[in-house]
């Protein structure tokens, strides 16, 4: 009788430990994208409750990822959503931004401030990716949103690109001038010296001995007399000139891009990602850790190592403040259009895989814009590589791509999203590009 039990019982935990290794087997990509996504819905900021679809993901994260391809409309209104949402329901502190520094604290003082006259320079100064007509009124009604919540609550937009542009330099230090009129001459001296050798200098060239002398020599002038910097100027403001006097002599390393791809430029991209983590932990140092949220080009928001390129997140990753700390979110197009900055020009893109069209319309679910987060249970995306949730361009246009990067999907980014038909951004200043263009 004891040895019948004994059986009895052996069976039931055999059949227990079988169900149990069913229960958490993962079930494929078609039945679990099916139950585990959304209607993304972009174009309504007034209804977020797409985006609670992650929140359970991302409470116990620091560190929120969205990335795009450049160019697209779309990805202004993404910035937007999730600007609202975090701020509403994740205490979002940071937005960081791929630009320098100089010109996004133009950005941030607007946005404690409400200066329509600051926003119209800063719109009428600058010609990039950023300064859509989009993003401008994104802007003002985030100052909205900041205007009515107490000062350790406003959001703070910080550029943490380790590039510094050439009018962002420019407007920041003469915007110094004539702000602080009661400057002693000699740091009125070393702030024209900067100027003058901004003018000489293009953006993505190793500094002159010139150049650095005069960076090197305001530095050290700042630390030798701090006192009397921040008494002429204020503490954040001499805090802000070394913050980007740093990135200007920085800017040495990172050298020029070459045509091509990620993997052709490994240097020019990890070096500049390097620093641009870097330009994150100073920011911490500064104003203190706080939920952040960034939003940057495709790769990267990748927290593994990809095609041998150490991108942003996976700078961010390895350090053990950070590790686990990341959700990114990765974007892919389909059927649309977008502006190309490089040709000035509108053309056709599509970055989707045909394996995940394929997977989308099988689970019924092709018709709208989507958000699929990646690691909920069951995830068969956290079990192997599903390499067709890349860009279309990584996915299949080097045959290399995957070879040496080894891992799950999840390694790389935790959720996706879809943005289906994207149309191209329109320029603040539109007759800027026509001229361009001839």
């Amino acid at each position: 009788m004891k040895k019948k039990g004994v059986i009895i019982w052996i069976i039931i935990i055999i059949i227990a430990i079988g169900m149990g290794i069913i229960y958490n087997m993962p079930i494929n990509n078609v039945n679990y994208v099916k139950k585990n996504s959304r209607e993304l819905k972009i174009n309504d900021i007034n209804d977020n409750k797409d985006l609670d679809l992650i929140l359970d993901n991302i409470k116990d994260k620091n560190i929120v990822f969205t990335n795009e391809t450049h160019g697209m409309k779309e990805n202004t209104y993404i910035k937007e959503k999730f600007i609202n949402y975090l701020m509403d329901n994740w205490n979002l502190k940071y937005f960081f931004v791929e630009n320098g520094y100089a010109e996004c604290s133009f950005i941030n003082e607007y946005l404690q401030t409400g200066d329509e006259k600051l926003l119209n320079d800063i719109f009428n100064n600058f010609f990039n990716i950023v300064y859509t007509e989009d993003e401008k009124q994104v802007l003002k009604k985030i100052y909205l949103k900041n205007k009515e919540l107490p000062d350790e609550k406003k959001l703070k937009f910080v550029g943490i690109e380790a590039i510094e542009s050439y009018n962002g330099v420019k407007f920041y230090f003469n915007n110094i001038l004539e702000k602080y009129n009661n400057l002693p001459k000699e740091q009125i001296a070393k702030i024209e010296k900067i100027l003058e050798c901004n003018e000489k200098e293009e953006l993505y060239t190793e500094r002159s001995n010139e150049y650095i002398k005069a960076i090197e020599e305001f530095e050290n002038d700042i630390k030798e007399n701090n006192e009397a910097y921040i008494k002429h100027l204020n503490k954040e403001e001499v805090f802000n000139i070394e913050f980007i006097l740093n990135n200007l002599k920085n800017m040495s390393q990172i050298g020029n891009p070459e045509k091509g791809g990620p993997y052709v430029n490994k240097e020019f991209y990890e070096t500049r990602d390097k620093l641009s983590y870097e330009n994150i932990i100073s920011i911490y140092d500064h104003f203190g850790e706080g939920k952040t949220y960034i939003h940057y080009g495709i790769a990267h928001a990748y927290q593994s190592q990809f095609n041998g390129v150490k991108f942003l997140a996976k700078n961010l990753n390895d350090d053990l403040k950070f590790n686990g700390k990341i959700y990114s979110i990765n974007t892919v197009y389909e059927e649309g259009e977008r502006f190309n900055n490089f040709s000035y020009e509108t053309e056709r893109y599509n970055s989707i895989t045909t394996e995940l069209q394929n997977t989308l319309k099988d689970a019924g679910i092709e018709n709208s814009n989507r958000i699929i987060p990646l690691d909920n249970k069951k995830s068969p995306y956290k079990k192997k590589m599903y390499k067709e949730l890349f860009e279309l361009q990584y996915a299949y246009g080097d045959e290399e791509m995957f070879k040496n990067d080894k891992g799950v999907t999840t390694d790389f980014f935790q959720a996706e999203i879809v943005i289906k038909n994207p149309r191209p951004i329109e320029w603040n200043d539109e007759e800027f590009f026509k001229e361009l263009r001839k």
